[in-house]
C-alpha cells in the first residue's frame, strides 16, 4: 500500500508518500511541496501536476489533515491581530477543496483526520510545529534533506500523516469521514 499524506498549510501544502510493507514496517518514498501555478493573488493548486504526482508514485490511499480557517481577532495580550483575513480564509478553503477533490478524482477516497487525533498517535502535544519536524527526523533519518529548515514543518507533518494513515488503515481503525 502507498499512503499519501497531505498537510494543507495556508501558504504551501506539502505531501509525502509512505510505502507500507507486509512486515508492519514501511518507509517514506516521496516528499514534495504540492505544485502551484499562478503568481500572487492568482496562485492556486496545480491540480494536473498533483494528479501526475499521485499517479506516478502509485498512491492507493490518502490521509489529509482536516483543517479550518482561523478568523481574524485582536489578541489583547500582544495587542496584535491574529488569524486570517476573509480573503485569505477564502483562498485557504479553495486550496483545501482542490486538494480533496483532486485526490478523489484520482479514484481515492481521502480520509480526513483532525490534528489532535494523528498527533495523539505520535504523542505530540500542542501546536509546536518544530516537535513534528524533530519527530519526522527521528523516524525518517533518510529524509533529513527535506527537513533541514524549521520552515519544512509542513513536509514533516505530511510524512507523519502518511505514516499515521497507513497504520490506521492496517488496523482498520475508524478515521473521521
Amino acid at each position: 500500500m502507498r499512503m499519501l499524506g497531505i498537510d494543507p498549510a495556508s501558504t504551501n501544502a506539502s505531501g509525502a508518500v509512505y510505502q507500507a510493507l507486509n512486515t508492519g514496517r514501511g518507509a517514506i518514498v516521496a516528499v514534495f511541496d504540492v505544485p502551484v501555478i499562478g503568481e500572487d493573488a492568482d496562485r492556486r493548486i496545480d491540480v494536473l501536476g498533483l494528479v501526475d504526482l499521485i499517479q506516478n508514485w502509485g498512491v492507493s490511499h490518502a490521509t489529509i489533515e482536516r483543517v479550518w480557517a482561523m478568523p481574524m481577532h485582536h489578541d489583547d495580550a500582544t495587542k496584535e491581530f491574529r488569524g486570517m483575513s476573509s480573503s485569505t480564509a477564502f483562498k485557504f478553503g479553495l486550496g483545501c477543496g482542490a486538494l480533496q477533490t483532486t485526490v478523489r478524482c484520482c479514484g481515492i477516497e481521502p480520509r480526513m483526520v483532525v490534528p489532535q487525533k494523528w498527533k495523539k498517535f505520535f504523542n505530540l502535544k500542542g501546536s509546536d510545529k518544530e516537535d513534528s519536524r524533530q519527530l519526522a527526523l527521528d523516524l525518517f533519518p533518510n529524509m533529513a534533506e527535506f527537513l533541514q529548515l524549521k520552515k519544512n514543518h509542513g513536509r514533516a507533518e505530511a510524512m507523519l500523516l502518511a505514516r499515521y494513515g497507513a497504520h490506521a488503515h492496517s488496523q482498520d481503525a475508524e478515521i473521521e469521514p
